[in-house]
């Protein structure tokens, strides 16, 4: 009986506790600055490219910004100088299926499409002076944070619109890339 009164009290005096702490909240994005290794598919194969990107955050899902594709290695070869639009929602928002059946947490994974408009400049073969012509690009990424502020774009399929050289395609030409993203 006296073990039973200790016990009711000390169930009376306990406070609630909880077996792990949350996850404070995730850092807010407001600004993004990317490098990626991208490859072309030109005439002969892949061509080594490189994407540098900035892009201002305004809603949590939708970003503004610029990003300019260039082959660093030849001043002659297009430049694509592009405003760019972004739409990005975790994997398990977009996929409920994904999020119930993966054994890992989809809520890290970011789904981003993206869209945009601006210029190609080239020098065509045998001329001594670039050109500008209007471009236009669509793509969707893939990618997962590593830690606050930095994630990585494990793969993104990237569509450029304009004219190009005969290292590129003269209409329309894709690029698979991947790099990391640095968020502020």
């Amino acid at each position: 009986m006296k073990y039973t009164k200790l016990a009711l009290v000390l169930l009376l005096c306990s406070v609630a506790a909880k077996a792990q702490t949350p996850l404070p909240p995730p850092p807010v994005q407001h600004f993004v600055i990317s490098v990626n290794a991208a490859g072309y598919n030109g005439n002969s194969g892949m061509t080594p490219l490189t994407i540098m990107g900035t892009a201002l955050q305004l809603t949590p899902s939708v970003s503004v910004g610029y990003n300019q594709i260039f082959d660093p290695t030849s001043g002659t070869n297009p430049n694509f100088k592009l405003g760019v639009v972004n739409y990005s929602r975790e994997l398990g928002d977009i996929c409920p299926f994904c999020k119930n059946h993966f054994v890992f947490d989809t809520t890290n994974i970011l789904i981003t499409l993206q869209g945009g408009a601006g210029k190609v400049s080239y020098t065509l073969p045998g001329a001594s002076t670039s050109t500008s012509h209007i471009a236009g690009t669509f793509g969707g990424f893939l990618s997962i944070p590593l830690q606050d502020h930095v994630s990585f774009q494990l793969i993104g399929y990237q569509g450029l619109f304009g004219a190009g050289t005969t290292r590129l395609t003269r209409n329309v030409t894709g690029q698979i890339s991947s790099g990391l993203y640095f968020t502020f």
